[in-house]
């Protein structure tokens, strides 16, 4: 071995003689034998998107180094990536250009000191998982159009990779559902721009305020921060009034005003008006405002013998005000009898009887009514009716011994409910 051969050919006949020679060929015999295979070759991915191979040292005693292929995802071609031949001892190579979402295959082969390779090793795997995330959305806006659509617009972020999708995604503030997420898209979408009719979508829940979110979602399947906006859904929607409303009289020249309940939910106050009905107006004024978890007002110091309307509306959070209800005409007039009339005095004079009594209050009471009777328990029968401030009055055919009694009248025509029977005297 090692060593460099000359060769000539001469033909030889049947006797023995030699022709000329041949042409010389010369020839360096050399070891030509490949090394046998690289044993046990591995991959694994590190930091940074890169394949660490490795594989048992060859024990070829003529052995010049070791040569790295490559080849990615489904290619059958193995492309030799070594340059220059790696040590004897080298054992260990770091693939750098490895690209992430593919999968890679290396096979080492040996090569002797006179260039002799190898076949191919066996085939070492690797995948490198792809961990970049998209960088989020831009300048996101959400605007209401109608009180009926809801357009989201954005810019697109920084994808590494291509876009599979985009991620919208709404919930309503304070909602029942604990601040949980929908994704309004259920399959890929790619466009800049959404449009939302609301829940199912017909509609929106007017005075809530609805955030919308989107996210980007790369061809490698992960998924950026999500960038939230918001808008306000307007309440334009007045509440619903309430369905009962009375007024009644009380005592004191006082209207004591109840109502139920509103069936809207948004409900924050009532307002209660009223209006003279004598005077022919059509305007409410109003008289008071009270909270929503009210329901009664007493309209203090009425005046009396009046004819009042009383109308009741709900208010929303916003200031939106129900149709109003109206409740009954009410006749303001005092829920008692006038008080009895006291100390009457009858005295028969040369011009007949004279009665005279303590005045009444004259706030309450428009008058005086006089009855007469010949006996103490017998039927009265009225004989005059005078007015305020009157307290003194003459019965021209009445004679002594005869009986008399004086009512109070208020404005309503009522009467006191006793009077005390006084009989008439003789002084002269």
């Amino acid at each position: 071995m090692d060593e460099d051969y000359e060769f000539v050919v001469y033909a030889v006949d049947f006797t023995g003689s030699f022709s000329t020679e041949s042409n010389t060929v010369e020839i360096a015999v050399v070891e030509n034998t490949p090394p046998d295979l690289v044993r046990n070759v591995q991959a694994t991915d590190i930091e940074n998107y890169t394949s660490r191979v490795t594989w048992a040292v060859s024990t070829e005693l003529d052995l010049g180094g070791y040569h790295v292929y490559r080849a990615r995802d489904d290619q059958e071609e193995y492309n030799r990536i070594t340059s220059e031949l790696l040590s004897p001892l080298q054992t260990v190579y770091e693939d750098s250009v490895a690209e992430p979402g593919h999968q890679y295959r290396y096979k080492i082969t040996a090569l002797d000191t006179l260039g002799n390779e190898s076949e191919l090793s066996n085939t070492a795997h690797v995948f490198m998982a792809d961990e970049r995330v998209p960088e989020p959305v831009t300048s996101i806006e959400a605007t209401l159009t109608d009180n009926k659509v809801v357009r989201i617009n954005w810019e697109n972020g920084e994808v590494p990779g291509d876009l599979r999708s985009y991620q919208v995604l709404r919930r309503e503030q304070g909602s029942r559902s604990g601040g949980l997420w929908n994704m309004l898209n259920s399959s890929a979408y790619t466009q800049t721009f959404y449009e939302d009719n609301g829940i199912g979508e017909t509609r929106f829940v007017e005075g809530t305020t609805v955030e919308y979110g989107v996210a980007i979602v790369s061809d490698n399947g992960n998924i950026s921060d999500t960038l939230i906006t918001a808008v306000k859904i307007p309440d334009i929607t007045p509440p619903n009034a309430p369905n009962l409303l009375e007024a009644r009289m009380q005592d004191a020249r006082r209207v004591g005003i109840v109502w139920n309940a509103s069936s809207s939910g948004d409900v924050t106050n009532y307002r209660i008006y009223t209006r003279d009905a004598e005077a022919g107006s059509q305007t409410d004024s109003m008289l008071a405002e009270v909270r929503k978890g009210e329901r009664y007002f007493r309209d203090e110091n009425v005046p009396l013998n009046k004819t009042y309307i009383y109308s009741l509306s709900a208010v929303d959070s916003v200031g939106n005000e129900s149709n109003p209800m109206i409740s009954d005409t009410l006749n303001t007039r005092a829920t008692h009898a006038p008080q009895r009339v006291r100390n009457v005095q009858a005295v028969k004079m040369e011009n007949g009887v004279v009665l005279a009594w303590e005045p009444a209050d004259e706030k309450k009471i428009s008058g005086y009514v006089i009855y007469r009777s010949q006996i103490a328990t017998g039927v009265y029968e009225e004989v005059s009716a005078v007015e305020v401030p009157t307290t003194r009055w003459t019965d021209p055919v009445g004679e002594a011994g005869g009986w008399y009694k004086v009512y109070a009248v208020d404005k309503t025509g009522r009467e006191s409910r006793t009077a005390k029977a006084t009989q008439a005297v003789d002084r002269n």
